[in-house]
């Protein structure tokens, strides 16, 4: 049987952005094949992916209580669980935190080489 064949109502080709956010941590995705009770999603670091967790969709602005029902390689099908509104002034505030981490992220990595870099100078 096809996947097509058990799925409860046609999903729409759509190609979105969105965040995979679990705990403390948040990773972009791609989604695919979007319906109002599911998606097909696209992840680069997809084994960290639990199999509960919400799904924000920047285009939409919209929060998804979303469960894996299937994955395969860097793909997987979730289900909605439920769904909710949120207010641009939470979007703007979640995205902004995100970039600021990613930038300290960065910042730390350029540290650690520096270190790494004197450390091997000291030794030599």
């Amino acid at each position: 049987m096809q996947q097509s064949d058990r799925r409860a109502e046609p999903r729409n080709p759509e190609l979105l952005w969105g965040k995979a956010i679990f705990k403390d941590v948040a990773k972009d995705c791609v989604i695919n094949d979007l319906s109002t009770s599911g998606a097909r999603l696209r992840l680069t670091a997809f084994a960290a992916l639990p199999d509960r967790f919400d799904l924000f969709i920047f285009d939409t602005r919209r929060t998804y209580k979303a469960a894996v029902q299937w994955r395969a390689g860097d793909q997987a099908g979730v289900v909605f669980e439920q769904v909710g509104d949120v207010d641009d002034t939470l979007v703007t505030a979640l995205v902004d935190r995100m970039q600021h981490l990613e930038t300290v992220v960065q910042d730390l990595a350029a540290m650690v080489a520096d270190l790494r870099g004197v450390g091997a100078k000291a030794a030599g």
